[in-house]
């Protein structure tokens, strides 16, 4: 046994980092809104894990066209707002390198 009480160790393991990336994030950014920008930082994060806990949608072939089309809006809107764009790089980054180690085992 760790030594560790559950619930820290649960925390550790689940919260803390992605919670250290966001005030890292806040801390070099400033926004305005610093507990706005946390919060949705955090649910971007937390929506990022559960996408990968899941398989990605396939889009049908006869669909390409309408992909290409939903990356390009999405493009432009990150585009024109560097905070959202921020936010989006960091909690991509934290969904990368959060994810565990197929490596290590169960």
């Amino acid at each position: 046994m760790s030594g560790v009480a559950p619930s820290r160790e649960y925390l550790n393991e689940n919260v803390t980092p992605v919670l250290l990336e966001g005030m890292k994030m806040l801390a070099r950014d400033r926004p305005e809104n610093p507990l706005q920008v946390l919060g949705q930082f955090l649910l971007n994060a937390s929506q990022n894990r559960q996408q990968q806990k899941q398989p990605e949608p396939t889009f049908p072939e006869s669909q390409p066209q309408l992909q290409s089309q939903n990356m390009d809006q999405i493009s432009q809107t990150t585009d024109s707002n560097p905070q959202l764009r921020s936010m989006i790089d960091a909690s991509q980054h934290i969904s990368q390198t959060s994810a565990p180690d197929a490596s290590n085992g169960p």
